[in-house]
């Protein structure tokens, strides 16, 4: 009897240990190195002028191809984004993630977005003022305000919008290949 709860007591402390252990493993290395979280770094050019004063056409960044497969998206990260219909993937900001309260609202000149009650600012601190009616308008109403899970708001940096979710709406986690490193 006293084997098997020496057993017992030695088993629940080899668990407790691994535990440890593997929490150790996390904190120490980080989970975007967890070996089953691979993320393939490579070199992008530029190509096209959305996100011009912060990143210019021809400049060069680094995609983490892989890294959103085990870390969250997070607001202010710039990404490349598969949009249907365009054969290489667009980089865009993320400006809203899940869970994110937002809006728009008519100003003078056009539609501001307000998210987490701030206005929506570009690189250079410019409100976002998009004189075209946006699509936004529509998810606002669908999503009562709340960014949804796996669903993100993306922009440019052009303060007018460009080829970003003024135009196709939410971007989802699916559609996000890559982290942008501009280094």
């Amino acid at each position: 009897m006293a084997t098997g709860y020496h057993w017992r007591m030695n088993k629940g402390r080899l668990l407790r240990a691994l535990v440890f252990l593997g929490l150790v493993f996390v904190i120490g290395v980080g989970l975007d190195r967890m070996p089953n979280c691979p993320i393939k770094e490579q070199e992008e050019l530029v190509s096209g002028s959305s996100l011009s004063g912060f990143i210019e056409h021809g400049q060069t960044v680094v995609a983490e191809y892989g890294y959103y497969a085990c870390n969250p998206v997070a607001s202010g990260d710039v990404v490349l984004y598969n949009h249907p219909g365009v054969e290489v993937p667009i980089i865009k900001i993320v400006k809203a993630v899940p869970g994110d309260q937002w809006r728009v609202v008519k100003v003078a000149g056009g539609t501001e977005l307000i998210v987490n009650e701030s206005v929506a600012k570009n690189s250079l601190g410019q409100p976002y003022v998009f004189t075209k009616a946006t699509v936004l308008s529509l998810y606002e109403k669908d999503s009562g305000g709340i960014m949804p899970a796996d669903s993100f708001i993306i922009l440019g940096n052009q303060p007018g919008g460009t080829l970003d979710s003024t135009r196709f709406g939410f971007a989802h986690q699916n559609q996000l290949v890559a982290r942008v490193r501009v280094d």
